[in-house]
C-alpha cells in the first residue's frame, strides 16, 4: 500500500509510518495542550500528554488507519487523524488510555464518558446490523491541526482524505467524539454527520474509588458529542 494517499499544492496526505511516530506525538502534545478545550480545562502539560500520544501512535501505526498532512516546503506535519477499528478489543484499545509518570493508568472522566457513548452506539448498531465485525466501523481517536493552519481548509481536506481512505478499506461508518466546536462543525455541517449522542459534561455521573457517585466534570461547561458518518 502506497503511503501517499493524495496531495495538493501545499500538502501530501500520507499514511502514518513508524518513522513519523515521535514527530506526530510531539505535534499532538503541543496541539492538544494548547488548543483542545478539555486538555486546557484539565491543565494538561506537554510532559503529561506526550507519553500517551506516543503510545497511541506506536500502538496503531500498523493498522494503516492514521493519516498525516505533511507540508511540501517545510516537510513538517501540520495535521493528523488517528483512527482505529471499532471492533478492536477493549484491552487493546485501552493501551491508548492516559498513564501517569509511573506507567499506571490515570482515571480520566472524559474517557469514561466517551467509552459509555461508544458502548451505547455499538448496542444500537448491532440491533440494526447484527454483530459488529472488523472493517465495519472506524473510530477516530484524535484529530489535530497546527493552530496557524486553522481556517485554511486543512482540517476539512485531511478529514475527507481519511474518509476516502477508510472507505476503500471497506468501512461503512465512522464515529468520532469531540468537545471542540470547530471539529463538530466539520463533522456535522461539512461532512453531513449525525449526532448520535450529546452529553453536557457537567451532568455526567460516575463513581469514585469508594463507590460513591459524583460529577467529575461539573465545572467543564461543554457538550461531548458522538458523531456518526455513513460512508
Amino acid at each position: 500500500m502506497s503511503k501517499i494517499l493524495d496531495q495538493d499544492d501545499n500538502y501530501t496526505y500520507e499514511i502514518l509510518q513508524d518513522k513519523d511516530c515521535v514527530e506526530c506525538a510531539t505535534f499532538l502534545a503541543h496541539t492538544f495542550t494548547k488548543d483542545n478545550p478539555y486538555e486546557i480545562f484539565m491543565k494538561t502539560t506537554f510532559e503529561q500528554f506526550f507519553p500517551d500520544a506516543l503510545a497511541l501512535c506506536q500502538g496503531i501505526v500498523s493498522t494503516n488507519l492514521s493519516v498525516i498532512a505533511r507540508h511540501k516546503q517545510t516537510n513538517q506535519i501540520d495535521g493528523i487523524i488517528q483512527g482505529i477499528d471499532l471492533n478492536t478489543p477493549d484491552d487493546e484499545e485501552d493501551s491508548t488510555a492516559d498513564t501517569d509518570a509511573g506507567g499506571e493508568k490515570r482515571a480520566d472522566p472524559i474517557l469514561q464518558l466517551i467509552h459509555q457513548s461508544k458502548e451505547d452506539y455499538i448496542k444500537e448498531y448491532e440491533k440494526t446490523h447484527g454483530e459488529l465485525k472488523q472493517n465495519s466501523v472506524a473510530h477516530i481517536l484524535m484529530v489535530g491541526v497546527r493552530s496557524d493552519c486553522h481556517g485554511k481548509g486543512l482540517a476539512s481536506k485531511l478529514n475527507q482524505v481519511f474518509l476516502d481512505h477508510i472507505r476503500r478499506q471497506g468501512f461503512k461508518h465512522v464515529i468520532v467524539d469531540t468537545t471542540s466546536a470547530a471539529i463538530q462543525h466539520i463533522y456535522v455541517t461539512k461532512l453531513k454527520g449525525t449526532v448520535f449522542k450529546s452529553v453536557h459534561a457537567p451532568t455526567f455521573i460516575t463513581k469514585n474509588t469508594n463507590g460513591d457517585e459524583y460529577r467529575p466534570l461539573e465545572h467543564f461547561d461543554s457538550n461531548v458529542l458522538l458523531v456518526v458518518i455513513d460512508l
